[in-house]
């Protein structure tokens, strides 16, 4: 069944592009004009580490939850893009916003899906 290929694929793609874009909002903080703030590494930071744990867990509640707050990043990335002192950064941030939406909201989706047709089967048997 094409679910059993794409779903670990997706997960994986998710994690590997959440950590990606935790490491190129700290390297950012290191690098940045005007020197490094560790309050606002936090902030950036730390409302995405709240669901590696869900992540993690294949809960598909902490992935809808998950795209919610990528929302907030991916408002933060087109502000940045368009202003006229833009870095690297906010392109990151933006590309790695919407690619983590896209990722998440199918990983969750397909977590919904599995789990409904498990539980039809299990239902079905005797």
């Amino acid at each position: 069944m094409a679910d059993q290929t794409r779903l670990p694929l997706l997960r994986h793609l998710t994690l590997a592009g959440l950590a990606v874009l935790l490491l190129s909002l700290s390297l950012w903080q290191f690098v940045r004009p005007g020197g490094s703030h560790i309050v606002l590494w936090a902030i950036q930071v730390l409302p995405l580490g709240i669901f590696i744990p869900g992540l993690i867990r294949n809960k598909p509640r902490v992935y809808i939850g998950f795209c919610f707050v990528l929302l907030l990043y991916f408002i933060k990335g087109v502000e940045g893009v368009f202003h006229p002192a833009r870095a690297w950064i906010d392109y990151l941030l933006l590309f790695f916003s919407v690619f983590l939406f896209i990722t998440a909201m199918l990983t969750s989706r397909w977590l919904q899906q599995h789990s409904s047709s498990t539980e039809t089967s299990h239902a079905e048997s005797p």
